[in-house]
């Protein structure tokens, strides 16, 4: 298995804030939505400090350029944005079910979030600006994709009218 699948397993800040985010917006719970947006933005900036950090003493002992793995996240595609979609989707389900669990979801919001945001931070500790942005379009696509499913489906279950 891919170290930074597994590594996005174990580092997972983005779960729950991306979701209450989500759910913020179906119920437009301004409050809700300003301090999901700040956990977010904590846990991004984490992300891509860690990669930074542990990338940045080595930069000059590796090309990002010849690792398939990193090379990988510099782009979104449209196979990403189909599992982003899937993935907040079968999150917001999960979460709104107490018999249904919710670990494989938060595993695949792992996958398609942190490990592109890590990516960018490597990047830029390489000095690789370029790709670093194409890391974080990924991450974004991702993120938007997953927020606004989450969002939908939050609202089609009727969620807005119980928080009123």
């Amino acid at each position: 298995m891919d170290p930074v699948v597994i590594g996005a397993m174990i580092i997972a800040p983005l779960m729950l804030p991306i979701m209450g985010l989500a759910f913020s917006i179906s119920i437009a719970d301004r409050l809700a939505i300003k301090h999901s947006l700040l956990v977010s933005m904590g846990g991004i900036l984490t992300a891509i400090a860690v990669g930074f950090i542990l990338a940045w003493p080595l930069s000059n002992f590796f090309q990002p350029q010849n690792i398939g793995q990193v090379m990988v996240r510099t782009s979104p595609r449209l196979l990403d944005l189909l599992a982003a979609i899937i993935t907040g989707f079968t999150r917001a389900f999960a979460m709104s079910l107490n018999d249904v669990s919710d670990t494989l979801p938060g595993v695949a919001i792992a996958i398609s979030l942190v490990p592109p945001l890590v990516n960018a931070g490597i990047l830029m500790a390489t000095s690789n600006y370029s790709l670093a942005l194409g890391s974080l379009l990924l991450f974004m696509t991702n993120y938007f994709a997953i927020l606004l499913t989450g969002a939908a489906l939050f609202g089609l279950m009727s969620f807005p009218k119980v928080a009123v």
